[in-house]
């Protein structure tokens, strides 16, 4: 067993299913025994088999905010840089912004210029990115998980609407939850014409997994905020809505096309349709540098895509290439399959 999975095994069997192993004791505790062993064993094997520092999993009831399994507590209040996860958030600003039926231009980098010309950043998209049309639409940025598209839509936006985006859903406070208590996120100290554009892919913010997948939430719960929660008698600020829910369905329907389509298809299962949004990007040192070679994957799902109940995040920390990955690391040959793994095993049981 991989070294680094024995204490997420320790907080996410003995400590969670010790309170729900006796009814009596522990009546109010949200953890679903059978499907915190699903996720834990799932986990346990992928961080043996990808080789990684760490893993992080909760799954959440959409509605509710109860938190069904977690994998690692600890990690889940951390704080990470996500990267295209964040496509979703500026995705669902282009649509508040009426930006929606606009086309950017993508088949090529797009460089940031100061007023005088001076070439202040250039935005390019990763290798394997294939531009499907050389003018595309802002739910085709998201479904295919676009930089030079994303950056565009962020310069589009009104001065000051990404920090009061970020604002509305949470990332600009530490989260008080009957868990833990997160880290202060980490975001652009000055919203520059480069932060801006770089913040359109989550380049250069950081939030812990539990500010995550409570906006992800938010974006497919017709728009309604809620805190995540271990315990079913824990008093939570009441719920609020901090997008429409036109601009919610139109989320939920690229998360579904991006698990048909794209990036998220080793998560498509049978029966029930999945929604969801990959994430890679490399690790930064302490001066701010990448580390060659070291990313963060992680892929978060909703479902079902349509009218979703659950809610699911799973995130790895320096995950190797393996033969089956062909030598790649991104999210799309590791945690995408593990996911899908995942939700083979779980949607039986949740989903009736």
């Amino acid at each position: 067993m991989h070294k680094n999975i024995l204490s997420v095994l320790t907080l996410g069997i003995v400590v969670l299913l010790t309170g729900c192993n006796n009814s009596k004791e522990y009546p109010e505790n949200t953890i679903n025994p059978e499907i915190q062993q699903i996720l834990s064993e799932h986990l346990s094997v992928a961080a043996d088999k990808y080789q990684t520092k760490s893993v992080v999993g909760i799954i959440m009831e959409t509605n509710t905010g109860n938190i069904i399994a977690q994998v690692n507590p600890d990690a889940a209040l951390d704080l990470y840089e996500f990267g295209s996860i964040f496509k979703i958030f500026n995705t669902a600003m282009a649509l508040e912004n009426g930006l929606a039926d606009k086309k950017y231009t993508v088949n090529e980098p797009y460089d940031i210029r100061d007023k005088n010309g001076n070439l202040i950043l250039k935005i390019q998209d990763v290798p394997s990115f294939k531009a499907p049309a050389p003018q595309i639409s802002a739910s085709d940025i998201m479904k295919h998980s676009c930089n030079v598209g994303s950056a565009q839509i962020a310069l589009d936006l009104p001065e000051g609407a990404q920090q009061e985006f970020f604002e509305r859903v949470h990332f600009d406070r530490k989260l008080d939850l009957d868990f833990g208590t997160t880290r202060y996120p980490i975001l652009s100290e000055k919203w520059s014409v480069a932060n801006r554009a770089k913040a359109s892919f989550g380049d250069g913010l950081f939030v812990s997994p539990v500010h995550l997948i409570a906006a992800v939430n938010a974006m497919a719960n017709d728009g309604i905020y809620v805190y995540p929660k271990t315990n079913t008698s824990t008093e939570t600020p009441k719920s609020e809505r901090v997008i429409s829910k036109s601009v919610s369905k139109q989320i939920r329907e690229i998360m579904r096309q991006v698990v048909e389509e794209t990036s998220g298809k080793k998560a498509k299962i049978d029966g029930v349709e999945i929604g969801g949004k990959t994430g890679t990007i490399e690790k930064r040192q302490s001066d701010g540098t990448f580390r060659r070679n070291q990313v963060l994957t992680s892929f978060v799902a909703v479902f079902p895509a349509d009218k979703p109940q659950y809610t699911m995040l799973i995130v790895f920390d320096e995950p190797s290439a393996i033969d089956v990955s062909f030598g790649w690391k991104t999210a799309a040959w590791n945690v995408v399959p593990v996911s899908g793994e995942i939700l083979k095993d779980i949607v039986p049981i949740l989903i009736k």
